[in-house]
């Protein structure tokens, strides 16, 4: 029986193997390449556009209330209507127009008393009445003013009771479309500097409005569905834009 021996050079398998994978690897890298453009050329570059403005309000609301308790209902009712006109004094000696503020409908309340056990019964221990007051107004300045100034209504033995001023934009809509305009802008300058110098960025393709956030100066605060702070009358407000453009060859 002959039997034959295969004395191959094991540095010549390595070789061709190593110059073999080098052949894999960048048929694969072309390959990866190739598909890549046809997306590019296909789908466009798509990136996000951010701007940011700062913006006055110019609308404040102001919502408080007054409120009487008394055993009597016509006692704590005739306890309101002095409070109200208390007031209504009071608004009016600071500046406030009566087309500015309303009186909202009566809120009452039954409070009944309770044993020594805390257990509730059904007698009546009083009546307790609340009248909701709106203000409403584009003199911003003026109601962050008065906010601050409600010590008189206190000292008169009006039981006021308010939430902290807000301030709007009345012009929201024409902020968010310049914010628009910017994003747009500068999603482009970021598509040209993601492209590099190989390629030419074409036409815009499409434009997707992405949340607004409307916050308070140098604020770091967002929310996934946008948010509208109210606090403040001075706002920066943020908008976000995704835009798809075209590839020029």
């Amino acid at each position: 029986m002959n039997i034959t021996h295969n004395n191959a050079n094991p540095r010549g398998l390595v070789a061709a193997a190593a110059v073999l994978g080098l052949c894999l690897l960048g048929a694969a890298w072309i390959g990866g390449r190739a598909l890549l453009a046809a997306r590019m050329a296909g789908e466009g570059l798509t990136v996000k556009g951010t701007a940011e403005a700062s913006a006055t309000s110019t609308l404040a609301v102001w919502r408080g209330s007054i409120g009487a308790r008394h055993p009597d209902p016509a006692t704590a009712t005739r306890e309101l209507e002095e409070q109200a006109r208390r007031v209504a004094t009071w608004l009016e000696a600071q500046g406030v127009k009566p087309e500015e503020w309303q009186w909202l409908p009566l809120q009452s309340f039954v409070i009944y008393r309770s044993t020594s056990s805390g257990m509730p019964t059904s007698e009546v221990e009083a009546w307790q009445l609340e009248r909701p007051l709106r203000l409403e107004t584009s003199r911003v300045k003026d109601v962050e003013r008065l906010a601050r100034e409600t010590e008189g209504l206190l000292r008169e033995g009006v039981a006021w009771n308010a939430s902290p001023p807000e301030f709007y934009l009345g012009d929201l809509e024409t902020v968010k479309l310049d914010l628009l305009g910017k994003a747009t802008a500068d999603a482009r300058k970021r598509a040209e500097i993601l492209l590099g110098s190989g390629k030419r960025l074409g036409g815009l393709v499409s434009a997707r409005q992405g949340i607004i956030q409307v916050t308070t100066p140098n604020s770091v605060d967002v929310e996934d569905y946008g948010m509208y702070s109210t606090e403040s009358i001075e706002k920066t407000v943020k908008a976000v834009v995704t835009v798809t453009f075209a590839l020029e060859p």
